[in-house]
């Protein structure tokens, strides 16, 4: 059998080392509370401290039942009725956010961890590996600039993180549609499905990006498993398969890299791929903010706005 040579024999199993320490083990997307959380209690109501003797709520636990922990705003309660947890998790080797919006049971949830970089912010509060920061160094909340989620997110650090430090699951659904982003491994990128059902039709989408990772050997050159379907009544008449029906396709789905930045914890990288392109520092994500909704949130970008929980 062929050997590779020895420098690069060396190069290739450091990157593998290197890949792996990254990954650290996958958690698992069920939409509840990590018994890895960092606290002295696992009673979910417990609102520990961190750092020690500093100012940062570790749990936020709101409208899932039980106590509500950290739910006020502005001194009062909040009136915002979506299901929200936040915590702190620790898998024997690093601490990550974990975040859960809505629920799963609704038309809407989406469960994040995120891995902790090695920033502190100047409230004491730990850092995600985004591009963000708040305080007044980039004009922040602190100091009333523009470091939101809504902001550009070459301030806000939106869209921004190292995807190796991450894992999503986001369900959204309506009596016709089920859609599912699943990002259930670090170092590997998505899979995403979604079944539309109208009358007589049902059409399938299902692209698996698994198996493919964000850097290294076949991160551009593997294509990802793509299934496409519409079934339209019992006969078959209309009825269409990529599989089988395709004519002139290309399929580039998954041919992309991703490699890290400057910012905390190789956050702020850059995405390159094999066919068009995707600058994420020019996304205006007002665009996707509906100023009738949600508007007790002060952001900067809906001055004015009422609020009308």
């Amino acid at each position: 059998m062929d050997r590779l040579p020895k420098p690069l024999s060396l190069v290739i199993g450091a990157l593998l080392m290197v890949f792996a320490m990254e990954g650290q083990a996958e958690f698992a997307l069920n939409f509840q509370p990590d018994p890895g959380r960092l606290s002295g209690s696992r009673d979910p109501d417990t609102v520990p401290i961190f750092p020690p003797g500093g100012s940062f709520i570790q749990l936020l636990n709101c409208n899932r039942g039980g106590v509500s922990s950290g739910c006020n705003q502005g001194g009062g309660a909040s009136t915002e009725k979506t299901p929200f947890l936040q915590e702190l998790v620790f898998d024997g080797s690093n601490t990550y956010f974990h975040v859960i919006v809505g629920d799963p049971t609704q038309n809407f949830a989406q469960e994040t961890f995120i891995r902790l970089g090695v920033r502190i912010w100047p409230n004491s509060q730990p850092n995600s590996v985004s591009a963000g920061t708040a305080g007044t160094a980039n004009g922040g909340w602190n100091g009333g600039g523009d470091a939101t989620p809504l902001g550009p997110s070459v301030v806000s650090g939106s869209g921004t993180a190292n995807p190796e430090r991450v894992q999503v699951r986001q369900i959204v659904r309506d009596p016709e549609m089920t859609q599912e982003f699943l990002k259930n491994t670090f170092l590997t990128k998505p899979r995403i499905t979604q079944t539309v059902t109208s009358g007589d039709m049902t059409s399938f989408f299902d692209l698996n990006m698994t198996g493919i990772a964000y850097r290294g050997p076949g991160s551009t050159t593997s294509v990802a498993p793509l299934i496409n379907t519409v079934t339209i009544g019992s006969a078959g008449a209309g009825n269409f398969d990529m599989a089988q029906n395709k004519q002139n396709s290309t399929v580039t789905a998954g041919q992309y890299s991703w490699a890290p930045g400057g910012g905390d914890g190789g956050s702020a990288g850059t995405y390159t791929y094999v066919g068009g392109n995707f600058n994420l520092n020019a996304i205006d994500w007002r665009a996707y903010y509906n100023p009738g909704d949600n508007t007790c949130w002060a952001f900067n970008q809906n001055p004015g706005g009422t609020c009308t929980p």
